[in-house]
């Protein structure tokens, strides 16, 4: 499941900017199976930041992960066309996802995946009890 939308994607960047990058015929329209598979492709590589801190797949994507997607689809979809504005929109999408991944960064309200570990505390019967101690020392 992609965590944004063609749409959403077209909405963004302009369905001009879309074709451009998308045409694969020459035909200056937007290609839906290549705006797909670059979605999918995009929330595969933010999968495999999120996987070790949240449990996947998100019930619903945060605003934030829906633009880091829709930045890396870009950058699949401009292929050897990359502009500057892609490369640098890809580069801190990453950057983001690996402070995510590093726990530096959360996706805010989203619930983290359970821990697995943790401290946890065992002792025996207690040795003194406030009614041992009453009669002082």
């Amino acid at each position: 499941m992609a965590y944004a939308t063609a749409q959403e994607l077209s909405d963004r960047v302009g369905s001009d900017a879309l074709a451009a990058v998308s045409d694969r015929d020459g035909d200056a329209v937007i290609e839906d199976e290549a705006v797909t598979h670059a979605l999918d492709d995009a929330s595969a590589d933010i999968d495999s930041y999120l996987a070790a801190r949240y449990t996947l797949p998100l019930a619903a994507a945060p605003a934030a992960v829906k633009r880091v997607c829709i930045d890396i689809a870009m950058y699949h979809l401009s292929g050897n066309r990359t502009t500057e504005e892609v490369e640098k929109r890809y580069k801190n999408a990453i950057a983001w996802l690996r402070d995510i991944a590093k726990g530096v960064a959360t996706l805010g309200d989203s619930p983290a995946a359970p821990s697995g570990g943790g401290a946890s505390f065992a002792g025996g019967e207690r040795l003194m009890t406030r009614t041992d101690l009453k009669g002082g020392f």
